[in-house]
């Protein structure tokens, strides 16, 4: 549960910082086969700056340790989305 929610933190701490949204979508769900957390804005402001990306890279590393998957970045529709998968297992020894 703690890595759900430094994502969620990272995620609008990111945006906040280098985009200009006009919205932002947070949803959480649960699944089978575990939890999706998935961050959505329209600011995208270009291509990312030199050392960009450093707090989601720590967190990438720290998710995959718990079996999870973080996804970041870019699409052409001129969205930007953090996508964490945590398998259901992660949370029983959080």
């Amino acid at each position: 549960a703690r890595l759900c929610a430094q994502t969620v933190r990272e995620a609008v701490t990111n945006m906040l910082k280098h985009a200009r949204p006009t919205s932002c979508a947070i949803t959480i769900r649960c699944e089978p086969s575990g939890v999706v957390a998935s961050i959505v804005n329209d600011g995208v402001m270009g291509e990312p700056g030199p050392g960009a990306g450093t707090g989601l890279k720590e967190l990438r590393r720290r998710v995959e340790m718990w079996g999870g998957d973080l996804e970041s970045g870019p699409h052409a529709e001129g969205l930007f989305s953090v996508v964490l998968r945590l398998p259901t297992s992660s949370f029983d020894e959080d």
